[in-house]
């Protein structure tokens, strides 16, 4: 393939070991994700039991505030579960709660930010804060999607 690609502007695809070198490439990549994506889902299973009742606690609270526009969730997630970075602050929202606030679909994208993963280093906070900013992340996201529409 690295041949191949090399003799570019030339071009292979139509040829049949190119398209079936293609295609053993493509399948192999696919093997490899597939095969990490389980070892990631065994290690999570240990810390997700760990983190059984935040996540009970979690699903409450968003679905008690099931509508995409309440930023009571957001406060929720910020007071309870702060980011990893003390920077990261929930900013764009009212205080007294008698108003929502102007642009969530910002403060929402950057929770996300905030929460994400990758994030986290390991090393100094734990995979168990991985995991957790991993499920917080899942909750913002389905709220941030409510507004890409």
């Amino acid at each position: 393939m690295q041949l191949a690609n090399s003799m570019h502007p030339r071009n292979f695809h139509g040829e049949e070991w190119f398209e079936d070198c293609k295609a053993i490439i493509a399948r192999y990549q696919e093997e490899t994700v597939k095969q990490e994506s389980e070892e990631w889902q065994k290690i999570r299973e240990k810390y997700l039991k760990e983190l059984e009742c935040e996540m009970k606690d979690l699903k409450q609270k968003d679905e008690e505030h099931s509508k995409p526009r309440s930023d009571e969730f957001l406060k929720y997630v910020y007071k309870t579960f702060p980011p990893v970075n003390p920077e990261h602050k929930l900013e764009g929202v009212p205080e007294d709660g008698k108003k929502p606030p102007t642009d969530l679909k910002k403060i929402l994208q950057r929770a996300v930010v905030h929460y994400h993963p990758d994030r986290v280093d390991v090393e100094k906070y734990g995979m168990k804060r991985k995991v957790l900013s991993e499920e917080i992340t899942k909750y913002l996201t389905l709220r941030y999607e409510f507004f890409k529409v």
